[in-house]
């Protein structure tokens, strides 16, 4: 009798996993009826030299056309590949951006090359269906033909701003079909994406759209300049010859000559200093302080290097020295 129990136990335990089996079985291997007709391409384009020199992007549009879409995302089911012209090495391969209508319908698409390509060659565009997706799955074949290309010129620059006009095509492309979204505005000078719909779908359909064709994008991505600066004393150079060959020049360089001295210090002994002090005791004792006079004494050291009367180490130092006078009354002068 127990060994009867013990057999029927081990049979309801069968029938459970059986039962397991079956419920989760058809949901894993139901395959998804095919498109109410043939997916299609449109729109393409090609550019190169955009990131780097050497490269290229591929763009367009698509249509994978269902009247009730599947469940499962267009990116599951679908893949737009660049091909071979004898169909079988693959360039790079795209999946559909889920944004509307589960990424069924209308939408567009970009396939970003490196390197290792030919230039005008007659590529395949093809949309490929998920072989676990498809009973019967099938592959879809656009010709990219050679004035599909961007010949009339090399440059990044041009380049990216034809791209900028084949996305602006697409997203007008798009807000035909899509009305209730606003795709593109008008700003003035140019046309660009919309924000949000605009910019949201064509930087994930397209990554690193925004680095390749800024000029659509009302936020611009602004790179510094990181390389560093030679500075030499070219300009103080000519300010210092400014006067040469003239009688003021032939003049300033007998004197220094005389005693022995630089041009620039006879000048500014002569012309800066006594202005630079007599403001600083005028102000002194007109007003009871020095600052107003220091405000004189900084325009005509100004007016003084410009005309080469006074040596660049001489104007550096007294600036250098200011900016710790004033760094003193900001801070040093009021906590003390």
């Amino acid at each position: 009798m127990k060994q009867w129990r013990r057999y029927l136990r081990i049979a309801v335990a069968l029938m459970c996993l059986s039962a397991a089996v079956i419920a989760f079985c058809p949901a894993a291997y139901a395959y998804i009826d095919q498109p109410d007709a043939a997916p299609s391409v449109s729109f393409l384009h090609v550019n190169r030299n955009l990131l780097t020199t050497g490269d290229a992007a591929v763009t367009g549009a698509y249509n994978i056309p269902y009247t009730d879409y599947p469940e499962t995302i267009a990116s599951r089911n679908f893949y737009i590949r660049l091909v071979s012209a004898n169909g079988t090495e693959d360039i790079g391969t795209v999946t559909p951006f889920t944004y509307f209508n589960r990424g069924y319908g209308h939408g567009a698409f970009m396939i970003y090359i490196a390197s290792g390509y030919e230039w005008e060659a007659n590529y395949i565009v093809r949309i490929s269906e998920n072989p676990s997706q498809f009973e019967a799955p099938v592959n879809f074949d656009f010709i990219l033909n050679a004035a599909d290309y961007f010949t009339a010129s090399e440059t990044s620059s041009d380049n990216q701003a034809d791209l900028d006009s084949q996305v602006i095509k697409l997203a007008t492309d798009l807000q035909s079909h899509y009305t209730s979204y606003t795709f593109i505005q008008t700003i003035p000078g140019r046309t660009v994406l919309a924000a949000p719909t605009g910019e949201t779908y064509f930087s994930n359909a397209m990554p690193g759209l925004q680095s390749m064709a800024p000029g659509i994008f009302l936020i611009q991505l602004v790179y510094p300049d990181t390389t560093s600066s030679n500075w030499t004393t070219t300009q103080s150079d000519n300010y210092t010859a400014r006067f040469s060959g003239g009688w003021t020049g032939a003049a300033t360089n007998a004197t220094a000559s005389q005693f022995h001295v630089t041009p620039q210090m006879v000048t500014g002994l002569v012309f800066t200093l006594p202005i630079c002090i007599g403001a600083i005791i005028l102000s002194s004792r007109k007003f009871l302080k020095a600052e107003p006079g220091f405000i004189v004494c900084l325009i005509a050291l100004i007016m003084s290097f410009i005309l080469g009367w006074v040596p660049a180490a001489v104007f550096a130092s007294f600036y250098q020295a200011l900016g710790i006078y004033v760094a003193y009354l900001l801070v040093g002068a009021r906590s003390s």
